[in-house]
């Protein structure tokens, strides 16, 4: 939605700055630019520096890359964490917190807690797995996670798959 503006109209900017100034909207601070054409309308418009709009905008975000930075792993539930940044920062909560990470692939694997899989494709985590780039318990949750995007279709499909190894070199 940014990227197809050029600018915020008067209502827009007010509406947002109310949300940010009031402190109630973290999902609206989330997915601000921090930069370029909205990001430089906004902080005009609030008459902020780029630096104190940056600093307002992070006070309301709450991401697990904030708290990872922080190291607040014990902050960190990851039961909500996306499905994207499960997958990109599984190694660094092993590393980090391996005691709670690991209780919460136990949890998955039990069925007592879910873990998110909604916007991750099955490549990813295959590349995962093939790349050592992945921790396995943490892949195969998200695998059995997946949304099953056959489920009620009558389609008949073939897979094509290709195994070459042109596929695993950059």
């Amino acid at each position: 939605v940014w990227a197809s503006l050029e600018t915020l109209d008067d209502d827009m900017a007010d509406w947002i700055s109310r949300r940010l100034t009031e402190g109630q909207d973290g999902l609206c601070a989330k997915w601000l630019p921090r930069s370029g054409k909205i990001f430089n309308s906004l902080r005009r418009f609030m008459k902020l520096t780029p630096k104190e709009l940056r600093k307002l905008i992070v006070s309301l975000s709450n991401t697990v890359e904030q708290r990872m930075c922080a190291k607040e792993w014990i902050g960190i539930e990851y039961a909500k964490i996306p499905s994207v940044a499960m997958h990109k920062y599984r190694k660094a909560y092993l590393r980090n917190d391996p005691e709670r990470f690991n209780m919460f692939l136990t949890n998955v694997e039990n069925g007592t807690e879910q873990i998110h899989a909604g916007a991750i494709f099955p490549h990813t985590l295959v590349k995962g797995l093939l790349t050592g780039a992945s921790e396995e318990r943490a892949v195969e949750a998200q695998w059995k996670a997946l949304p099953d995007f056959m489920e009620g279709s009558t389609e008949r499909l073939i897979p094509v798959c290709d195994v070459s190894g042109s596929m695993h070199s950059p």
